[in-house]
């Protein structure tokens, strides 16, 4: 749920603070619409045209800023298959197909570890196949 919400008259931008993970995507983008310390609003939609929030949202790597287009234009879709990006100091980014349902953050050794679960079960199933597959073919075990 966005807790800052800010209006031009094309496009309305929320911005969910709890879901932000500081990649500075959107400020090193467009520094003049995403203005950091700023005192009162710091998200200024009216500075460029509605198709350059639009591509800052998207590319968004956990989701904090969202649109809904008043223009008429396209409103936010969910890619049509998952995606996963690895951004910044390894940070991922991951994108459902169903919907924008994104893991904040899953960092590299975390992900390691995970690769070495898999990679175990894997020979463990591969291990049982042989196994399954010696005693079905008849051969000795």
């Amino acid at each position: 749920m966005a807790d800052e919400q800010y209006r031009s008259s094309q496009i309305e931008v929320d911005f969910d603070s709890s879901r932000c993970i500081h990649s500075r995507t959107c400020v090193l983008a467009r520094p003049h619409v995403f203005v950091p310390n700023a005192d009162g609003p710091w998200i200024h939609p009216d500075a460029v045209p509605v198709d350059a929030i639009v591509e800052i949202a998207h590319g968004c790597p956990s989701g904090a800023i969202q649109y809904k287009r008043l223009d008429g234009g396209p409103s936010e879709e969910a890619p049509v298959v998952g995606l996963i990006r690895v951004r910044e100091n390894g940070a991922m980014e991951i994108v459902s197909g169903t919907g924008r349902t994104i893991d904040r953050k899953i960092d590299r050794p975390s992900l390691s570890l995970w690769r070495i679960e898999q990679q175990a079960v894997l020979r463990r199933h591969a291990r049982q196949d042989r196994l399954l597959g010696s005693v079905s073919n008849g051969a000795p075990l």
